[in-house]
């Protein structure tokens, strides 16, 4: 399997490219899911305006990859010496989502147009997911094969935004089912622990806060583990994950953007006071703690002054405790990024490169 090379990195414009075709696709994948909620009945084939959008992104963003291996095949003798650093897995995600595409064109021509959570769970959207991950998180790896330093300059700033961007979008999507934020109904069911009523929407309203809290932070902490973020990272990809998923599956906007605004912003503003990044854990841990706990305080604050909370302030209060408990966590797991050397970061660059 080819996952590496010893080739010289892209350049900052190469993997910009790649994750603006990635955006293409990407943008097909929501058009799709918006016609899954709003459209089923007049999905019975496999050939959509909604696919050709999607499909069309994944082509251009294969042949996008594939055009930067083959200039690179003279220079370097060997296909695995032509894929740049980063790009390895890409090409693995390539082959992945091209089988799964197959497989799907044959899965509904057989079976039919699934229309519910069995299309985020069937085996050959299983497969589409996983390619897609391994393709738009290309320009993160890509990025950290060439950086020489925490600060991301020119380009390269705008790659990891819409990288990590995309990245926690796709996996919003795929766990749409329990995404919190566009939700107040999970905290608007009666509750009475004396005997036990409404015991399974606070453990459904549970699971979807956590898994939802560990989706929008687990790219953020990736970035975190590698550089100083870029200013408005946070801002951008919470805001835009929650609009877009919430418009795509018909969830509430309004407090889905208000929890991503919250969050975001004050990610940012924590990690522009402390300085957060590979070389500041205190100021990671802050970062990946405070900015749950005021997201899913403006969460129940929105359900409260909105809609009808139902939970009690054990329930509630326990909720954003431990979204700010498992921010913690993660720090302390995630590894800091070990830095090239000098000399190393620079073997094969050009001088256009540089």
């Amino acid at each position: 399997m080819i996952t590496g090379s010893t080739t010289r990195p892209t350049n900052e414009r190469t993997d910009l490219i790649t994750v603006l075709l990635g955006t293409w696709l990407m943008v097909g994948l929501f058009l799709d899911g918006y016609a899954h909620t709003n459209f089923i009945d007049e999905l019975q084939s496999f050939l959509t305006p909604w696919h050709a959008v999607f499909y069309s992104g994944f082509i251009a963003t294969a042949l996008w990859v594939i055009w930067t291996i083959a200039g690179r095949l003279g220079e370097a003798g060997s296909l695995r010496g032509a894929i740049a650093p980063g790009y390895g897995l890409a090409v693995v995600g390539i082959v992945i989502f091209a089988v799964g595409g197959v497989g799907d064109s044959i899965w509904h021509t057989i079976l039919g147009i699934e229309q519910g959570v069995d299309a985020l769970l069937s085996p050959t959207h299983l497969l589409l997911f996983l390619g897609i991950v391994l393709i738009m998180t290309t320009p993160i790896r890509a990025t950290h094969e060439r950086s020489r330093g925490e600060v991301l300059n020119g380009l390269d700033r705008y790659s990891v935004i819409l990288s990590t961007t995309l990245t926690t979008a796709i996996l919003a999507f795929f766990f749409t089912y329990l995404w919190a934020p566009g939700r107040p109904w999970l905290a608007e069911q009666p509750y009475n622990g004396a005997n036990g009523d409404g015991e399974l929407f606070v453990a459904l309203g549970m699971g979807a806060i956590m898994i939802s809290n560990l989706i929008l932070l687990g790219p953020l902490a990736a970035v975190l583990a590698r550089w100083r973020p870029p200013a408005g990272l946070a801002t951008v990809t919470w805001i835009a994950v929650n609009v877009m998923t919430a418009a795509a599956f018909d969830l509430d906007l309004q407090l889905a953007l208000a929890v991503g605004a919250a969050g975001g912003l004050v990610a940012d503003l924590v990690i522009r006071v402390s300085g957060a990044g590979p070389s500041n854990r205190i100021g990671t841990l802050l970062t990946l703690t405070v900015s749950p706990i005021v997201a899913w305080s403006v969460y129940f604050i929105g359900v409260g002054m909105f809609g009808d909370l139902q939970w009690p302030p054990e329930i509630w209060g326990g909720a954003i405790v431990f979204a700010g408990l498992s921010g913690a966590a993660m720090t302390i797991l995630s590894r800091p990024k070990s830095s090239p050397k000098p000399d190393e970061a620079m073997v094969g660059v050009t001088y256009a490169e540089r």
